[in-house]
This record gives C-alpha cells, sequence and structure tokens, in this order.
C-alpha cells in the first residue's frame, strides 16, 4: 500500500529542516575540528605562537612559555608586537648571535627587515638560551602569521659530533702520520685548488719547492727506521720554521721528500732566498739518539704563471728540477729552476736507471784493474779494482755517469758487495805478495753491516786479511763524522788496510790526517798532472814532498795517482814516493790481460 504523495507546501517544509540539520551537523563538526586542532595546538611539544600586524600575538601555546620563561604570562602576552618579543630576548640576553650581542639595533633592523618582506614561508636555525631550534614562520592569506619552534638541540648535538668526527677523520686523510704535515693526497688536491684559482685570475702566481733529502737511505740503514723516523721528524720541523710564510703549504710527499707551495711568489730572487735558507737549515748538524747528523738536500723549484703553466702538472716540473740540482756535483746541497730541457735529461736518466736496474739483476757488470808499482824499482805491487759497464749497444759508460746513479738509487750496496766480493775472488788466485784495492762508496761506510760482509767474503774467498785494501774519500765524512770513525775502525780490526783517496782535492784533507784512522794515502791525480819540469817555480814539488814526509811520519803509505810521463815518475823517485799508478806503467785492464801480465812476470822470474 502506498503512501500519498505529500502537497508541495509540506515538501518544501521536509526540505527546509533537512537543510538546517546538515548546517548544524557541519557547525557541530567545524566546532569539533576547531576543538580538536586547539587541544592540539596546546598539547604540542613545538613552541606556537601566532600574531598579526593589527592585532599583535593572538595565540601561544604552553610550549611556548617554556622555550621563552621571561615572557608574561599567556594572557599577559596577548596583543605584544613582534619586534617588542624580540626586545625581551636581548634583555634577556638569550639571543645567540653575534649581531645581537655586538649591535642590537642592527639586529632587531634585520628582523624588522625580514618579517616584513615574509610571503609565504621562511625557515631557519636559532639558538635560544643554548638549547637549538628549527624556526617555521608561515603567512596566511588573513594576514596572520603562525611561528613553529621545533627543538632539535639533540639531534642539533649530534650532527654536530658527526661533522666534527668528519672533519678529524679527513685531516687524518690528509696528515702525514709522522710529521704532522700535510700529505701527498691533500697536495695534489691543494695544488689542483691553486691552480683553478690562478686561472680564474684571483693570484698572480705560485711556486712549488720539491726538497729531497741526499743519503737519507743511508741514515735507515745504518741505525734503524726508528732514528731514521726522528731524524725526519726534527727535519720537517725546520722545513716548517724556514717554509715561506702565511701564503706557503708544506707537505711530505712520501719517504725523504717534501714540498712547499708558496702563492703569490714568483720571484726567482726571494726563491733562490728560500732554497739557499733551506739547505742552512737542513745542513746544520742534528742530534738524534747521541748521534750527530749532518744532512744535505737537493731542491727543485717551479713557477707557474700563465696559462701554459697552468697545463703543466707543476708538481713533476719540480721533480725533475730537483733531479737536475741532484745531478750537479759542484756541490752536496744544491737547487734549480726547471727549465723544458731538463725533460729531455730526465727522459735520459730514467732510460740510464732503467738500464743499470736490468744490469744488476743479470750482474752485467765487470772489473778491470790498474796496477800499482813500487817506485824505484817499478815492481809489480798490486792493483785497484775499477767497475765497468757496457749499455745495451755494448758501449762502454764512463763510471762518473753511472756510479753516482747507483748511490742515488740505492743499488750501490748490492753492487758495491759484488765487486768487494769478485775482486776478493779473483785475487785470492794470484801470488799472494800482491794486493787489491776496492772503492767503498759512502753508502757502503754507512751501513754498520758492511765490516760483517767484508768479514763474510775474506772466510769464503780465503783472501787474507791484510792483502785487501779499502779505498775511501773525505765525502764519508761529511754526514756523521763519529759513525764513519767507527766503521774505519771496525775494518782494520779486520786486519784490513784502510786508504783515503783523492787526498789534497778536497779544502779540509790535512785537517783529517789528525784523527782519521787510515794505514794509506793516495795523493790526487791533479798534483801530479800540474808538474812542470820547465818550471823554474817547483811549488808543486814541494808541496808534494811535504805530504809524501807527513804521511811517512804518521806511519802511512803514500802513492802517487795519475802518472802519464817519465818525468812525472823520475819527480816522484827524486822526493821518496814509495809507490806510483798511472798510465805511464800501467792502464786499466780485463781479468784476462791481469792473468797474461802475471804470467809474464813469473815466466821472467824463471827465466833469470
Amino acid at each position: 500500500m502506498r503512501c500519498p504523495p505529500l502537497d508541495a507546501g509540506k515538501q518544501a517544509v521536509r526540505q527546509h529542516l533537512i537543510r538546517l540539520t546538515a548546517s548544524s551537523l557541519r557547525t557541530l563538526q567545524r566546532q569539533k575540528l576547531t576543538q580538536m586542532v586547539l587541544e592540539a595546538l596546546e598539547q604540542s611539544e613545538e613552541a606556537i605562537s601566532f600574531y598579526d600586524e593589527e592585532d599583535g600575538v593572538v595565540f601561544s601555546n604552553p610550549a611556548y612559555h617554556r622555550v621563552f620563561p621571561h615572557y608574561p604570562g599567556r594572557q599577559g602576552l596577548l596583543g605584544a608586537r613582534h619586534l617588542d618579543l624580540y626586545k625581551l630576548d636581548l634583555e634577556a640576553g638569550i639571543i645567540d648571535d653575534p649581531l645581537a650581542r655586538t649591535n642590537p639595533d642592527a639586529y632587531l633592523a634585520g628582523r624588522a627587515q625580514l618579517a616584513s618582506t615574509l610571503v609565504d614561508h621562511h625557515r631557519e636555525i636559532q639558538t635560544l638560551g643554548g638549547r637549538t631550534y628549527i624556526y617555521f614562520r608561515m603567512k596566511s592569506r588573513t594576514g596572520a602569521t603562525m611561528s613553529r619552534r621545533i627543538d632539535i638541540t639533540e639531534q642539533w648535538q649530534i650532527t654536530a659530533q658527526l661533522r666534527e668526527r668528519e672533519r678529524e677523520l679527513k685531516e687524518l686523510v690528509f696528515r702525514d702520520v709522522l710529521t704532522g704535515l700535510h700529505n701527498r693526497a691533500f697536495l695534489r688536491q691543494h695544488i689542483t685548488d691553486v691552480s683553478a684559482r690562478l686561472e680564474a685570475g684571483e693570484i698572480s702566481g705560485f711556486a712549488v719547492l720539491l726538497i729531497d733529502l741526499n743519503d737519507f737511505k743511508a741514515v735507515n740503514d745504518a741505525y734503524g727506521h726508528d732514528t731514521g723516523d726522528q731524524v725526519l721528524k726534527a727535519l720537517a720541523e725546520r722545513i716548517a720554521s724556514a717554509g715561506g710564510g702565511e701564503q706557503s703549504t708544506i707537505a711530505r710527499l712520501g719517504g725523504d721528500e717534501f714540498v712547499i707551495v708558496l702563492e703569490n711568489q714568483t720571484s726567482r730572487m726571494a726563491l733562490r732566498s728560500l732554497a739557499r735558507q733551506l739547505i742552512t737549515c737542513i745542513g746544520s748538524p742534528l742530534e738524534s739518539n747521541t748521534r750527530v747528523f749532518r744532512m744535505g738536500c737537493s731542491i727543485g723549484i717551479a713557477i707557474a704563471t700563465g696559462e701554459r703553466a697552468i697545463r703543466r702538472d707543476i708538481l713533476v716540473d719540480a721533480d725533475v728540477a730537483m733531479y737536475h740540482a741532484k745531478s750537479r756535483k759542484s756541490k752536496r746541497s744544491d737547487y734549480a729552476f726547471f727549465r723544458p730541457i731538463m725533460l729531455d735529461e730526465l727522459n735520459s736518466r730514467r732510460n740510464l736507471v732503467a738500464a743499470l736496474r736490468a744490469a744488476v739483476s743479470e750482474q752485467k757488470f765487470e772489473l778491470h784493474y790498474q796496477p800499482r808499482f813500487c817506485t824505484m824499482t817499478r815492481r809489480l805491487i798490486g792493483f785497484e779494482a775499477l767497475l765497468r759497464w757496457r749499455n745495451q749497444h755494448n758501449r762502454p759508460v764512463p763510471p762518473s755517469r753511472f756510479i753516482p746513479i747507483l748511490e742515488e738509487t740505492g743499488l750501490i750496496d748490492q753492487v758495491g758487495e759484488w765487486v768487494l766480493a769478485t775482486a776478493c775472488e779473483q785475487a785470492s788466485t794470484w801470488p799472494g805478495h800482491l794486493s787489491v784495492a776496492v772503492n767503498v762508496s759512502p753508502v757502503q761506510v754507512g751501513n754498520a753491516r758492511f765490516a760483517q760482509k767484508v768479514a763474510d767474503i775474506l772466510a769464503r774467498t780465503g783472501l787474507p786479511a791484510q792483502r785487501l785494501e779499502l779505498e775511501i774519500t773525505e765525502s764519508v765524512f761529511l754526514d756523521n763524522e763519529k759513525a764513519a770513525v767507527e766503521r774505519l775502525n771496525e775494518w782494520r780490526a779486520l786486519g784490513v788496510r784502510v786508504a783515503l783517496d783523492d787526498f789534497g782535492k778536497g779544502y779540509s784533507s790535512f785537517e783529517y790526517l789528525s784523527w782519521v784512522p787510515v794505514d794509506i794515502l793516495k795523493i790526487d791525480r791533479s798534483f801530479i798532472a800540474r808538474f812542470d819540469p820547465d818550471d823554474p817555480n817547483l811549488r808543486v814539488r814541494e808541496i808534494m814532498h811535504s805530504i809524501i814526509d807527513l804521511g811517512k811520519s804518521l806511519g802511512m803509505l803514500v802513492i802517487a795517482e795519475g802518472v802519464e810521463r817519465e818525468d812525472q815518475m823520475e819527480l816522484l823517485r827524486s822526493i821518496g814516493c814509495p809507490q806510483v799508478q798511472g798510465y805511464l806503467l800501467g792502464q786499466p785492464m780485463p781479468l784476462s790481460d791481469v792473468l797474461l801480465l802475471l804470467n809474464r812476470m813469473a815466466e821472467q822470474v824463471c827465466s833469470q
């Protein structure tokens, strides 16, 4: 059964009632939602406030007053202006901002400017009363502004700790553990950064000085790495103290190499002065573990000033210049400025080093022997062993070219031991009155185990110790006089004789005679070469006569080198020089010719 339809009036009343009910429900929902939002604001841990330009503060929650306990209560705060609150903060001294402390008026003006330009929202990190907050401000379409402060103190502290740890780790990555200087990784990045600044025109140029310590390997070999580390640390401090001022960066490139980068410094005069200062401070006596060391150094200098220089690897250029300085023989310590022609010299040297390494590995060296004679009778006394080497083209390479490289690369220990062992083995087959002399490098002298190697070789080859002579030059005393004397005494204790070669060539040779334990003086060939029998002023004769008499009075055997003419031989005989050596009587010869000479001498003795 169907209900009868409502008339139009009743239908209208019904629709009106439905609308009223819906409107009431929406009002109730809005009221409920408003109440929920208000409760959320009240209970929030965020510090929240609302304010507008006309009415000032219209709302603040309890958390807001916990952040700002110096403000009036919630009712008392209503109507307060934005800048008035900042003034209260300044009076309370809770704003952790340098400008707020030094110039409060400027600080307030900045906050006013920021408020006036706020269109949508703004966020910043703010420190108040020792706490850190994220400070949000949002502006609605009505013109009112809501501020929120979220306390992130704990998170901020953790982040700060992580950043500090990251900085510390980065510092460790870029620091040399031993010396505390910057390391290779930092240096590479720093040079890249400085080059970029040069390209951008921020600096006028920069210079790089690469410092390599001379013969530092001998310190490690002779005294151990602990002593070597102490020496490196002390020298690093010296380099840092002399390193060029505030615009300098100093790094340890590795091993015994250091680098100084100087910004806005391209004056060759100033760089020369710095290089000389470094050579002086590095070369000053250094005491470590009761020992005194004198270190030399080689310095390469490269300058970057223009676009072409930017494209080059300036560290490579400085390295090339350093090797050029090291190759000079005029000084123990030296410096050099990079020139492009040095690259060709370096490539040639690198090829030579590679060939020498192969020769060491394959034992491609040989010994020649130069005979030594009695001056009065021309009787054969012994031989000096001389190292010889032919390159891959079977061409002889002068010893003056390849022996320094053997010393610089550390190969001299291995080659020197081979020379000593080979000379002793071959000499052991000669007649018993013949001696053999072997040159010893300063690097070998610095090796504390060298004396034991000599003893082992003598025992293995059967050569009597008194038939072996070890020749040194005065350069062995430059690093550590005391240690060098100790080494020589160890050799002599084995029964080996020690000879001081090139005597008279160095400026201090005569002073050495008062304390150096040597048995033989070998007068440098330069004396006999200057002898001129037609010169009425025979000063050379008198000097050589004095050396011979001095040597004899000290109980030393004196030998003259470089005898090439009969008149020189006659001079030496007349002033009583005991033994001679030179091309006049015999040139260096391979072992096969030595054996032929010995056979001829034996035949002559038999025929007499």
